[in-house]
């Protein structure tokens, strides 16, 4: 019984930090490349208590213990060898980092239960939860409503190089000005931004972090097949940013001022004299990997 509880428990551990579920929590490989320190101590004294029930089940494993050491230095060898095990273990995965996924249905501050990757960005930003995603309306006299979404908790390490976003935008405000953004490389003091239009305009551009403010002229300029709904995905790896638009590439551009990202932003466009709504949608965040970004 109880080697069968130790092999569940070593399997459900592979598992955890070889294959972290698509769910908004740190897998445990995460969290040991977070903590090392805290993840060896743990560790070892895991794998000690783990020696030690074998010992009193298997009298082989007693006997090869007992050659082994001396009584009064064995515990000090089993905590020694489970240290110097698990201190080798979180180092291969500090050496290899993991990928990791987040989704949200319905995406933005109030509208998951992690609110504290989410905020808004600009006070003219209003979101309404409901049951076919989050309504991002921007209210009259500005042309930019915002929230970011920070994903360092969930890497569990400093800023990103290289990952994925989408998300399913649904314009309910008809306009040609009216454009859903997806803003990455987000840092102090910018970034870039892609802004994808209600008729099918595509364009890439840098920002100021203190108030979202384009910078001109375009890094980028293109267009797309304008069929609603709207599946956008954003790549980066490094100073390459790629763009797809359901399915399709629309746009790729190489741009060096901004090559790390603290947070990435989800935003909508219009004219300042009327307001304007779009449904944000089924969130994607793939740190770690554009493998498949836009399909």
């Amino acid at each position: 019984m109880l080697n069968a509880i130790i092999s569940f428990a070593m399997a459900w551990l592979f598992g955890q930090l070889w294959f972290p579920e698509n769910a908004p929590v740190l897998s445990l490989k995460s969290w040991m490349q977070q903590y090392p320190l805290v993840s060896i101590l743990i560790g070892a004294a895991i794998l000690v208590l783990v020696l030690i029930l074998l010992q009193k089940r298997n009298s082989r494993i007693a006997k090869l213990m007992r050659a082994l050491t001396k009584t009064r230095t064995r515990v000090l060898a089993l905590a020694g060898s489970a240290l110097i095990f698990t201190a080798v273990v979180v180092t291969l995965l500090l050496l290899f980092p993991s990928d990791f996924v987040y989704t949200a249905f319905a995406p933005g501050p109030g509208c998951t239960s992690e609110d504290t990757l989410w905020k808004y960005r600009t006070d003219a930003t209003t979101l309404t939860c409901t049951n076919h995603g989050t309504d991002l309306t921007v209210t009259p006299g500005t042309t930019l409503g915002e929230v970011s979404f920070d994903p360092r908790t969930l890497q569990g390490a400093g800023s990103l190089q290289t990952y994925c976003v989408q998300v399913t935008a649904t314009f309910v405000t008809a306009g040609a000005d009216v454009a859903a953004v997806i803003g990455v490389h987000g840092q102090n003091p910018g970034g870039q931004a892609v802004e994808f239009s209600q008729g099918g305009s595509l364009t890439i551009v840098r920002f100021t972090h203190e108030q979202g403010v384009s910078i001109d002229p375009p890094l980028y300029v293109g267009s797309f097949q304008a069929t609603s709904p709207f599946r956008l995905a954003v790549g980066v790896d490094g100073s390459h940013i790629s763009v797809w638009v359901n399915k399709t590439p629309v746009g790729a551009i190489s741009d060096s001022t901004y090559t790390t990202t603290d947070y990435v932003i989800l935003g909508l466009g219009a004219d300042a004299d009327n307001p304007a709504t779009a449904t944000f949608s089924d969130f994607m965040f793939h740190g770690g990997s554009i493998a498949g970004c836009g399909s």
